[in-house]
């Protein structure tokens, strides 16, 4: 599972920005391929504890996600 620690920053992803029940991702700057898999492993998780609303970017990779914690 990744953790705030995987988020942080010197990583390939960052928190952007805090949204109500939800945080943001993006990507690095040169990094658009880590994070599209990242991406896409968190979104075929089985039986994961959040949600994962990706959006693609022009280039055909994941721009941002939003991740929320399910209750």
């Amino acid at each position: 599972m990744v953790s705030f620690d995987d988020l942080a920053a010197g990583s390939d992803i960052h928190i952007v920005v805090p949204l109500a029940g939800a945080i943001l991702i993006q990507p690095r700057p040169e990094c658009e391929e880590e994070f599209d898999t990242l991406v896409a492993h968190l979104y075929e998780v089985e039986g994961r504890g959040f949600a994962i609303f990706p959006k693609m970017g022009p280039a055909g990779f994941y721009a941002s996600a939003e991740v929320m914690r399910l209750n």
